[in-house]
């Protein structure tokens, strides 16, 4: 953070103004663009490390995921496969142990969710590249791709909101060339078009704030080209 120019955008946010958020919108589309067209040569997939001059792949630094499912991985399914792993042992250690006498947790049966994961699981297998095309070897592309783009990660200057600099580079890493359309966190809300959504949960500055994330997500999409 010490070699970061500029402001953080989580101290900066609020008070921008909508059409300088749509320009900020467009140029980390413009960066993340030009991340995920950048890593093709990596075959495993990973966080990314460096090693004197060598950037190598190898497992993940997350302290979520179980030593033996941290990676790196070979192939997309096997990847995929790890994160369903992931989201399992995460249910079975959190979820589960509230469910009552009858094993149902939230008025659904435990069973419920272990055959959404099932189904899950194999639709993976289902859509496997290799599968899919008959060719042993085929597989998604990789990128280069920064999986924590929030607020409090960005840098931009105060006065033009001009974008300057990304930390915490962490979880960066290689992945499936999909992954590349993974929305950034800072363009993450439910979807509001109108001050007369059915969803009447929110309040009147929540909604309009979901109304201002939705229409910078679509920008965001459309200047990525998606």
């Amino acid at each position: 953070m010490e070699r970061v120019s500029g402001r953080m955008l989580a101290d900066h946010w609020e008070e921008m103004p909508t059409t300088q958020k749509k320009d900020l919108a467009e140029q980390i589309a413009q960066f993340t663009t030009a991340l995920h067209a950048i890593g093709h040569e990596f075959k495993d997939i990973g966080s990314l490390y460096l090693d004197g001059n060598r950037f190598y792949v190898s497992f993940s630094p997350l302290d979520t995921l179980k030593e033996n499912n941290r990676g790196p991985w070979s192939s997309s399914s096997s990847y995929l496969m790890s994160q369903i792993k992931s989201i399992l042992i995460f249910w079975e250690s959190l979820y589960f142990p509230r469910a009552n006498e009858n094993h149902v947790f939230c008025w659904t049966y435990l069973s419920t969710f272990i055959d959404a994961f099932i189904k899950l699981a194999e639709l993976v297998n289902k859509f496997d590249p290799c599968k899919v095309t008959g060719d042993p070897t085929a597989d998604t592309r990789r990128s280069l791709v920064h999986p924590d783009l929030h607020i409090e990660n960005i840098f931009v200057d105060p006065v033009s909101s001009k974008l300057l600099g990304i930390i915490d580079w962490a979880e960066a890493g290689i992945y499936p060339e999909w992954y590349s359309s993974v929305i950034p966190k800072c363009f993450r809300s439910p979807d509001l078009y109108c001050k007369q959504s059915p969803l009447k949960v929110y309040e009147e500055d929540l909604r309009e704030r979901y109304m201002e994330i939705t229409g910078l997500r679509a920008y965001y999409l459309l200047c990525k080209g998606f």
